[in-house]
């Protein structure tokens, strides 16, 4: 409840956060917020914002996990930034204010406020409503480059929107319309995407011609659905290969570092275990075929792959999974991390190593 109504935005949610007990850091934990913008929010500094709609969408986040108001915390602002672009006649030219000119200024204001909260009103129910007949009411989730992980563990209804941001642009992707068991329909930079159950989709979410976002849904239940995304990088294009003994000299130049799993008098024949304990995706090609193998992994899931010269390895999400040759074993990467590598054989003082190697 507003105290008073002098009362700013800021002052709003700080009183209400301390009244709860709650810290910033807290809120940050809870809502995916950057805390420079919850500060921001606290101090009535909404120049940080990018746009209108993103401070509105942190306001609505804010105002949940604080369990105040939402629609009260929107008028706030909305007020507050009407007072700002409109600094009243009287601080300008210093005139006297005229009693029933005052009041009639304050039935008019409160009459725009409820007009502004109506519009509002108005703009959620038609978002929720139009294009599918979504229901509820819609929330945007926020995470950077680095917390991709974290997004597969979010339930997503239709109306709700993902923001993934780094240090260069911010990625939106808009829930359109979640069909049970089947599929999802959603929208990036102003494009209509479909994708079905464990299908792996790579799009170009800058419009610059070259596929950046890796998307699997993982589950799309009656009304709500799972996605696990992954940045996708430029590398070697692995599904050109037409000569299996020249792999190594293809990729050397591409090697980051190298790590040994076996050391053997001969070269044999390996298999390499996979063990997802999350979702992603893999890629894979054994001893110089032309075709890759492109496998959708969830938690809990095994796969073996055999090869006995060299296999060419892509995983979507590599925190997700642990890599096992005999007694080696060890993550496959980063949490939401694409990355890839090549396994192969080479000699080691009289005898024969297989090593990993990393590609940039």
């Amino acid at each position: 409840m507003v105290k008073s109504e002098k009362q700013t935005l800021g002052e709003y949610f700080k009183d209400a956060r301390k009244e709860k007990g709650i810290s910033i850091d807290e809120i940050v934990r809870d809502t995916n917020i950057p805390k420079k913008y919850l500060e921001a929010i606290e101090a009535d500094s909404f120049e940080i914002f990018p746009g209108e709609t993103y401070a509105m969408g942190f306001i609505s986040n804010y105002a949940e996990a604080l369990e105040v108001d939402h629609e009260m915390a929107i008028a706030l602002y909305k007020r507050q930034m009407k007072i700002e672009q409109e600094a009243p006649i009287e601080e300008l030219v210093g005139k006297k204010k005229i009693p029933w000119l005052e009041n009639s200024n304050i039935i008019i204001s409160a009459g725009a406020a409820g007009l502004l909260l109506i519009i509002f009103i108005v703009f959620i129910i038609s978002r929720h409503s139009g294009e599918s007949g979504m229901t509820g009411a819609s929330k945007s989730y926020y995470f950077g480059d680095d917390e991709l992980g974290k997004v597969s563990m979010q339930k997503l209804r239709s109306g709700d929107a993902l923001f993934i941001t780094n240090t260069e642009r911010t990625i939106e992707m808009d829930i359109l319309r979640i069909e049970p068991a089947r599929s999802l329909l959603f929208r990036v930079s102003n494009k209509n995407y479909t994708i079905k159950i464990s299908e792996l989709l790579s799009i170009d979410s800058a419009n610059v011609g070259t596929n950046d976002l890796g998307i699997e849904l993982v589950s799309a239940e009656r009304r709500e659905a799972k996605l696990a995304l992954t940045l996708l990088k430029e590398n070697p294009d692995f599904g050109d290969i037409s000569n299996k003994n020249d792999i190594v000299s293809r990729y050397k130049e591409y090697i980051l570092s190298e790590n040994e799993y076996v050391l053997s008098p001969a070269k044999t024949p390996v298999n390499l275990k996979i063990i997802s304990q999350g979702v992603g995706y893999l890629g894979y090609t054994p001893d110089g075929q032309t075709n890759e193998t492109k496998v959708g992994i969830n938690n809990g899931m095994v796969l073996s792959i055999p090869f006995t010269n060299n296999l060419l390895l892509d995983l979507g999400n590599s925190g997700a999974v642990r890599l096992v040759m005999g007694s080696k074993e060890e993550v496959g990467g980063g949490s939401g991390e694409v990355s890839q590598s090549l396994f192969y054989w080479k000699p080691k003082n009289g005898q024969f190593s297989l090593v990993r190697a990393i590609l940039k």
